[in-house]
C-alpha cells in the first residue's frame, strides 16, 4: 500500500508538473505569437512609409525653411513671398546671390553680386518678358523688353541716362 501511495504522489507530481509545464509552454507559444503578429503589423507600417514617405510634403514656417551646410552655415532659403515661392541661394559668406521668386502673372530670376546688389534679372509676365544688367550702384546698364506687340533694347550710361533706344 504504501508503494501504492508513493506511486500515485509520483504521478500526481508528474502530472502537476507536465500541466504546468504545457501552461508555461502555452503562455509562451503565445506571447510569441504575440511579438510575431506585432513585428508583422510594424512591418506593414514600414513598407507604406517607404511606399509613400512621410516627408511627401513639407510645410514651410511663416519665416522660411534654412537648408544649412554640417558647419550652420545658410546655403539655400525657400520662403513665402507676397504672390507665391521664393527660392534665394547664398554664398560661403551668406550672401544672397540668386533669387528665383514667383509674381501673380508670372516670376523672375535675379542674381547679385558681393555686396549683394542686384547685378541682373530676368522676368516675365502674361505680356512678355525683360532681361535687365544693372551696375554696381544696382542702375541700369542694358535693359530688353518685349510683349506680344514689340519689344525695344535700351542701353544707359554710368550716370544712368538713356543714350540708346531701339524699338
Amino acid at each position: 500500500m504504501k508503494k501504492d501511495k508513493i506511486y500515485l504522489s509520483v504521478i500526481v507530481l508528474l502530472v502537476i508538473v507536465i500541466i504546468t509545464g504545457f501552461i508555461i509552454f502555452q503562455s509562451q507559444i503565445m506571447n510569441f505569437h504575440h511579438q510575431l503578429t506585432s513585428a508583422q503589423e510594424q512591418i506593414k507600417v514600414i513598407q507604406k512609409q517607404v511606399k509613400n514617405p512621410i516627408l511627401s510634403e513639407i510645410i514651410v514656417p511663416e519665416d522660411g525653411l534654412l537648408f544649412k551646410t554640417e558647419d550652420g552655415k545658410i546655403i539655400a532659403k525657400i520662403r513665402e513671398g507676397e504672390d507665391g515661392g521664393i527660392f534665394g541661394l547664398f554664398n560661403k559668406q551668406e550672401d544672397l546671390i540668386a533669387r528665383i521668386s514667383t509674381s501673380y502673372y508670372g516670376g523672375s530670376f535675379e542674381l547679385f553680386n558681393k555686396q549683394v546688389n542686384l547685378i541682373a534679372r530676368i522676368e516675365v509676365d502674361s505680356n512678355g518678358g525683360n532681361f535687365d544688367l544693372f551696375n554696381n550702384q544696382e542702375e541700369w546698364m542694358i535693359m530688353m523688353e518685349a510683349d506680344k506687340y514689340n519689344g525695344d533694347i535700351r542701353l544707359f550710361n554710368n550716370k544712368g541716362k538713356m543714350i540708346l533706344l531701339k524699338p
